[in-house]
């Protein structure tokens, strides 16, 4: 019984064969007779050709976008040349709107670039009657690109028609100067894909176009709590909220500041706002607003909606995010990760250097009390306001340190200007058991004491803990060496 059911299965393997091969056979005959129909009286040249016979200098004027209804016309205003990254383009139709150079740019240059992998030669100059075959028929001619380039009488338009047989290839007809019209093209479907996207794709997506620099003020309503930032100078100041030190962290504005210049779009979802705020929820007050108050320009002012929309309670959806800007009639859709440049309270902003730069160049005095209560100073000869800092200044002036060594001295005062506050303790009471660990004070050249810090360390944990010149106790993290010891102003063995 195993012999004869093995010559069985043997026998329908054989079978199930030869009807693979039968099936094979007829699609490879179909394939030809479609080939056939699609090129009779044609010939087929296996040649490759650029679509758009232009040169690289020749710069495009003007683009226009035909997907069926929708129609998209863009127009170059200056710096031209393909790859300029200084383009500027505007959409003139079917809203005005500066265009995104790069996108647009990209697809002239890809449309210029396309090559044929095939070309269709009509005998006869029986193209015409041909073109239905092709979808490219006076009716179906819905997807188009025209491209109209300076110094040209007429623009060049491609007109896509439909996929061939095989593949996603597509045969296009081309109009313009110099185009011969006895020919059909085939080329790759990404060119296609390229053309037709939404009108999103071609809009700049930048929502500002101020420099960073231009910002002298701030006002940002974080849910309801607001903060004024301004610049006096080169330095950055609390407005509001009155602070005892109401200097702004640098590295704090000018995140903020950056985040906000570069803020981009995601896409358009309305460009009527008036008609479609309720329709995206932009009522009521927003969570967040921001105005930025600019050199010589109107005051730019930016008010963010989120909306979140769960039809249960275990819906896990993500916020939707909008963007209304002042004076503007668009409603911009933001990534949720914008949130970040929104959502900014007074410690983000607050200055975290122990030390800064022109504090470690204004002192001529530096007072050192350790934890056994020994005092050590140092100063600066000759030091006079305005004066830069020079490490081989330093001499000992009070105190005992074997092998002291003036540029180990200015390491230690670097060191001491690395550490930054993590955290202001909102509680403003040290750790029960903390001991202090050293007190620095620093003195100008009038001797007018102007930085005062004492470091704790608590009984557990790694966290050092500094009493600041206004009694504000902050909190840093215990990294690195602290120079709170002799051995940090001593020559090294």
């Amino acid at each position: 019984m195993g012999l004869r059911n093995e010559a069985v299965s043997d026998k329908k393997q054989k079978k199930f064969i030869k009807t693979n091969l039968i099936l094979a056979l007829l699609l490879v005959v179909a394939s030809l007779a479609v080939y056939w129909f699609e090129f009779r009286n044609t010939t087929v040249e296996n040649i490759s050709e650029f679509l758009i016979p232009v040169t690289q200098e020749k710069l495009p004027q003007s683009l226009k976008i035909h997907n069926g209804d929708k129609n998209i016309e863009m127009s170059c205003k200056e710096n031209c040349k393909l790859g300029d990254p200084n383009a500027k383009w505007e959409i003139t139709s079917p809203i005005h709107f500066t265009g995104e150079a790069g996108n647009i740019g990209a697809l002239i240059s890809t449309i210029k670039a396309a090559r044929s992998t095939e070309t269709l030669l009509f005998k006869d100059s029986n193209l015409e009657s041909r073109l239905s075959d092709f979808g490219l028929s006076n009716e179906k001619r819905k997807t188009y690109a025209e491209i109209q380039f300076q110094g040209d009488a007429s623009p060049y338009k491609v007109y896509f028609g439909e996929t061939t047989a095989i593949g996603e290839d597509r045969y296009v007809l081309l109009e313009g100067p110099g185009i011969k019209t006895d020919r059909l093209y085939i080329i790759t479907g990404h060119v296609y894909r390229s053309l037709v996207q939404d009108l999103n794709h071609w809009r700049n997506k930048r929502l500002f176009t101020f420099a960073a620099s231009e910002v002298e003020a701030i006002h940002l309503v974080n849910e309801g709590n607001a903060i004024d930032l301004e610049k006096k100078g080169p330095e950055w100041l609390f407005k509001k909220p009155q602070l005892k030190d109401n200097r702004l962290d640098d590295d704090a504005i000018d995140s903020t500041i950056t985040g906000l210049v570069f803020l981009n779009a995601q896409g358009y979802v309305s460009d009527d706002l008036k008609k479609d705020a309720a329709t995206f929820k932009i009522t009521g007050s927003p969570k967040y607003s921001v105005q930025l108050k600019l050199q010589n320009k109107s005051t730019v002012q930016v008010d963010v909606f989120e909306t979140l929309e769960k039809k249960n309670k275990d819906s896990n959806v993500s916020p939707k995010i909008y963007a209304v800007i002042k004076d503007k009639n668009f409603i911009a859709e933001l990534n949720s990760s914008d949130l970040n440049k929104f959502n900014k309270d007074v410690a983000f902003f607050r200055y975290k250097h122990l030390l800064s730069q022109a504090e470690k160049n204004q002192a001529a005095k530096f007072e050192l009390i350790l934890k056994d209560k020994t005092k050590i100073i140092f100063e600066r000869n000759g030091l006079k306001e305005g004066d830069g800092a020079d490490s081989t200044e330093w001499k000992l002036t009070e105190g005992k340190i074997e092998n002291f060594d003036p540029q180990r001295m200015q390491a230690a005062i670097d060191k001491l200007a690395t550490f930054r506050v993590t955290e202001f303790v909102k509680s403003n009471t040290l750790p029960a058991g903390a001991t202090l660990e050293a007190q620095w004070n620093f003195y100008d050249a009038g001797g007018k004491k102007f930085v005062e810090i004492e470091s704790y360390l608590p009984k557990t944990g790694t966290k050092r803990y500094f009493k600041l010149a206004n009694k504000e106790i902050a909190l840093a993290e215990k990294e690195g060496d602290f120079p709170s010891a002799i051995q940090y102003f001593q020559a090294k063995k």
